[in-house]
């Protein structure tokens, strides 16, 4: 399915074409900015997903219908398909904004939007000025660090704020779009032709020859699309922030000290610094292939969902941190950093409304979930028509929820099942265990000789597990996997493409219904197979 992309960067893409219109199809983004440290998304059913840097909350987006975004230095807004402006992240560049907006763009002290009226409105700012823009009608704004430029009706560029290097004082002449920086601005003139002002440290300010689409400005660097849609960075390279990819692009954000690009095959590329995760937007800490739909950390706490969603299966809570997160058939439920477990989803038969309590770790499975209280005892939710959800008496370690039975791993190392034992999946073997996978009618353990075992249903050998010594083990609807010790991906049952892993080492692996996802050692995410709802790979990556 072909997709199409929209990128924004943190001081604004200047742009000379109008931007694409976004396609409302499954496994498509609406926008992308990067920020300061962090990035974020806007994805198909208009929810807005960040990573990165979020010690100001400003990768912690609110729920509702956005059309677009921007990341700034240490805040985000959003605007809403009604027109409303929402802000999250640091002070005062983060307040909401009542009126409608047809643009926002945030920057380092500063956020400004362009209303439907065509006139400018800032705020936040730190006494430079940046929040006072000028009278007059504009076509576009940019937020800089400390400074604001737009472009009026009639094409001409208008700055103000802060001027440390003459970064406010635009030449003469007409453009199509400007983008502001810390201490230098660049816009595209109507002859396509590059201009830059204000400081020339590291070459920032000496624009390539050439005509150009597009032009985005980070901290220390720009990159520009050119008319044969290639890109061209300058400026500070210490972070590799100016070192472009080959090929041809969509468009082009430059963050603070990372940028992201747009492919003529609409997949994203990022480069530059990576401290905060901010240029990778596939990095987690965990992921869980659920129906149609997969759920993961990120490294700072933020849960992302994404694929099918008819029941707000993928749309997890805004501004929540959590530390693990299990999609099931059609909810999915995540531990939170206090104990408290968050569902969301499918709720019909209860399974998505979690207890009061503290847990250590939660599982769900078709219609119910099961956890681990504080205490050791089990507490499950949900339907109850075979016994899954009436866990029996005693501590344990931990617990999988599977279609209609559970099992558990008690801390003497046994597993006990309950629910239903149609096909023998709620007997386990004798023997001791370090972890047990519950899947659709089987399970799987691995043993604490880090061996397999696998009892239950076995049409496809989804139960025939092979030998060898394993870490971890993850049972799907069909198929099932494992992490070997070598940190080596082998999977085993349905004979489909979700059982050929790609080649690598990996740190955990997560089986779905009919597809497969695992993260690699640096913490990427790969997933393999085919989904008709844009569950995988990564739907913007």
């Amino acid at each position: 399915m072909r997709r199409l992309f929209r990128v924004i960067g943190l001081m604004v893409v200047a742009t000379a074409a109008a931007a694409p219109h976004a396609q409302a199809a499954t496994g498509t983004l609406r926008a992308v900015s990067a920020g300061g440290y962090h990035s974020c998304v806007v994805e198909t059913h208009h929810e807005v997903a960040c990573w990165g840097r979020n010690e100001f909350g400003q990768a912690a987006p609110p729920g509702g219908a956005f059309t677009s975004v921007s990341a700034g230095a240490f805040a985000t807004c959003g605007l809403r398909t009604d027109g409303d402006v929402v802000c999250w992240g640091r002070f005062s560049e983060a307040q909401a904004r009542s009126g409608h907006f047809r643009s926002v763009s945030v920057g380092g002290t500063v956020a400004c939007g362009v209303q439907t009226d065509d006139h400018v409105a800032c705020w936040g700012g730190d006494g430079s000025g940046a929040a006072s823009p000028p009278p007059g009608r504009f076509k576009s704004v940019s937020a800089g660090w400390s400074h604001a430029c737009g472009v009026r009706i009639d094409d001409q560029v208008a700055c103000w704020g802060r001027d440390f290097s003459g970064e406010t004082q635009p030449p003469a002449g007409a453009f199509r779009a400007v983008s502001a920086g810390f201490s230098h601005t660049c816009g595209v003139r109507t002859d396509d032709q590059l201009a830059c002002w204000g400081s020339n440290a590291d070459g920032r300010a000496r624009p390539p020859a050439g005509t150009f689409k597009s032009v985005s400005l980070g901290i220390d660097h720009a990159c520009g699309m050119r008319s044969n849609d290639q890109l061209a960075c300058w400026g500070a390279n210490g972070d590799g922030q100016s070192s472009s990819p080959t090929g041809t692009f969509r468009s082009v954000s430059s963050g603070g000290y990372h940028t992201c690009a747009v492919r003529s095959n609409d997949q994203v590329v990022c480069w530059g610094r990576n401290d905060y995760q901010q240029a990778h937007p596939d990095a987690f800490d965990s992921v869980s292939a659920g129906d149609g739909y997969t759920c993961g950390v990120r490294p700072n706490g933020q849960v992302t969902c994404w694929g099918r969603n008819d029941h707000g299966q993928s749309s997890p809570p805004a501004a929540a941190s959590f530390t693990s997160v299990s999609a099931g058939f059609e909810h999915a439920c995540g531990l939170r950093t206090d104990g408290q477990v968050a569902c969301w989803g499918r709720n019909g038969s209860g399974q998505a409304s979690p207890p009061a309590d503290t847990f250590l770790s939660v599982s769900t499975g078709v219609h119910h979930t099961c956890g681990v209280r504080a205490d050791e005892l089990v507490a499950c939710w949900g339907r109850n028509s075979d016994g899954q959800a009436s866990p029996p008496a005693g501590t344990f370690d931990s617990v999988s929820a599977g279609h209609d039975f559970t099992c558990g791993v008690r801390p003497d190392a046994r597993v006990a099942c309950w629910g239903r034992n149609t096909f023998g999946q709620a007997s386990p073997p004798a023997g001791t265990f370090r972890l047990v996978s519950a899947g659709w009618d089987y399970a799987c353990g691995v043993q604490t000789d880090a061996r397999v075992a696998c009892w239950g249903r076995n049409v496809s050998g989804e139960a025939r597990p092979p030998a060898g010594a394993f870490r971890s083990v993850s049972a799907g609807a069909w198929h099932a996997c494992g992490v070997r010790t070598d940190d080596q991906i082998v999977c085993w049952g349905l004979n489909q493409s979700a059982t050929r892993p790609p080649a690598g080492t990996f740190r955990s692996v997560s089986a779905g219904y009919g597809y497969t996802c695992a993260i690699r050692l640096d913490v990427r995410l790969t997933c393999w197979a085919t989904s008709s709802h844009g569950s995988f790979p990564f739907p913007w990556f």
